[in-house]
């Protein structure tokens, strides 16, 4: 045995640390299965509570699918139903379109043809009118500015008046007095269009001569008894029939209607001086034509 020996730990002191090692591992493992143990049984306690959570956030992520589908769905259908809409619009657009422009054409050949009566023209005017409301009831959102309207039209009546109308003829001033009363716009177009309005004036004027020319006894004998409305022919009516009287009264009228929407009195003053002048009855022009505008 040598010295080391001697100085070294005894058998039984390595066996007692060993022992201890061991017992130090033992408790060290028994520590860690308890926090283990711990752990498991915590994550045990809130599986439960997890499941939970993961199952109703399941279903309310269907439900947000279910509804985000449906949203989807819905805003698909409203843009195919405008488009259907739009398209049934374009549509009926289309067909009041062509209404009117039938009856449009009609009108505008009143003047060269003959055959028409003015209650049929008048009937066209109405429908018309009405075709126009529908019209701009339908108008849809991509409806272009060449589509026929009241502003188009007017003007293409007035040019008609203008070139085609002779008011020498009784149903031409009748057509022109249903202008008048049947349709504004025929005002409004003429307040802004002088020049037109001014030779439609003169073509009256110019009728009037034209009457007088086989009747100038009868009409330079007129007086105008306002108490009655109505006309009294002094000089009696030689060269004028019953026809003739009831064209006469529309003369006056379209005369009249027409100088009120000519703007320059002196152009006004002018053309009533010049309707007595033709008429040999001055004073009844006055009386008949004056007014404060």
């Amino acid at each position: 045995m040598t010295v080391s020996d001697l100085n070294g730990p005894t058998l039984a002191e390595r066996i007692s640390a060993a022992q201890l090692d061991k017992l130090t591992l033992e408790v060290a493992q028994l520590h860690d299965d308890v926090r283990g143990s711990r752990v498991a049984k915590r994550i045990t306690a809130v599986t439960p509570l997890l499941t939970v959570i993961i199952g109703v956030g399941g279903f309310l992520f269907g439900i947000y699918q279910f509804q985000s589908q449906q949203r989807d769905f819905q805003t698909r259908a409203l843009a195919e139903q405008r488009r259907a809409d739009e398209t049934d619009k374009r549509e009926q657009q289309l067909r009041i379109q062509a209404q009117i422009r039938t009856d449009a054409e009609a009108l505008l050949r009143f003047f060269i043809e003959g055959d028409q009566t003015i209650s049929s023209a008048a009937f066209r005017l109405e429908a018309m009118k009405s075709s126009l409301v529908f019209a701009d009831a339908a108008k849809s959102s991509d409806s272009r500015s060449h589509y026929l309207n009241e502003n188009v039209l007017t003007a293409c009546i007035v040019k008609s008046v203008v070139d085609d109308s002779d008011l020498a003829r009784w149903r031409d001033v009748a057509f022109v007095r249903l202008l008048l009363t049947s349709w504004p716009m025929y005002r409004d177009y003429l307040k802004t269009h002088q020049a037109s309005t001014e030779y439609i004036t003169d073509q009256y004027v110019d009728a009037a001569k034209t009457l007088a020319s086989r009747a100038p006894q009868a009409l330079a004998g007129i007086r105008d008894d306002a108490a009655n409305n109505a006309y009294m022919y002094t000089g009696g009516k030689v060269g004028l029939n019953e026809h003739d009287v009831s064209y006469f009264d529309d003369l006056v009228f379209g005369l009249k209607e027409h100088l009120k929407l000519i703007a320059n009195d002196n152009e006004r003053n002018r053309q009533i001086d010049r309707f007595g002048s033709v008429i040999n009855n001055k004073k009844l022009a006055r009386g008949l034509l004056t007014f404060r505008p």
